[in-house]
């Protein structure tokens, strides 16, 4: 997954693995400690994971399939917070970069796949009318 970061540490508490994916939208992390996996959004705030999703990074984990558990981690990564950054983007946050429109606009991709939008007037930029 483009813009991501995988690690494998040590959980500071007992020394048991730690597998994490890290990106600009926030952060995937599974703790054999607990069994515990979490999604951080970039602001912060902490989400557990359970069910199936749960079941398999712990069975990967304890097979020691580390590749896996990475795979897994950068699905839910996309699914729960690369997805969620470009909705809060696209729909919250338009403006035109040049003059602050909010309506009547277009995407500027950056050939990145899922990074973050800008935006220009559709028509030409109407001089800072909003």
């Amino acid at each position: 997954m483009t813009g991501t970061t995988h690690t494998k540490t040590e959980h500071p508490a007992d020394g048991s693995p730690r597998w994490t994916v890290v990106g600009d939208a926030g952060r995937v992390v599974y703790d054999t400690l607990g069994n515990h996996l979490a999604v951080i959004p970039a602001s912060g705030d902490i989400d557990s994971v359970m069910g199936k999703t749960l079941a398999r990074v712990r069975e990967y984990a304890q097979l020691g399939e580390d590749d896996v558990v990475f795979q897994i981690l950068a699905d839910v990564y996309g699914r729960e917070l690369e997805f969620q950054a470009i909705v809060d983007t696209s729909y919250t946050t338009r403006r035109c970069r040049r003059c602050g429109a909010t309506q009547n606009l277009k995407t500027l991709y950056s050939g990145l796949g899922y990074s973050q939008r800008e935006w220009e007037c559709f028509d030409g930029c109407k001089g800072g009318l909003k």
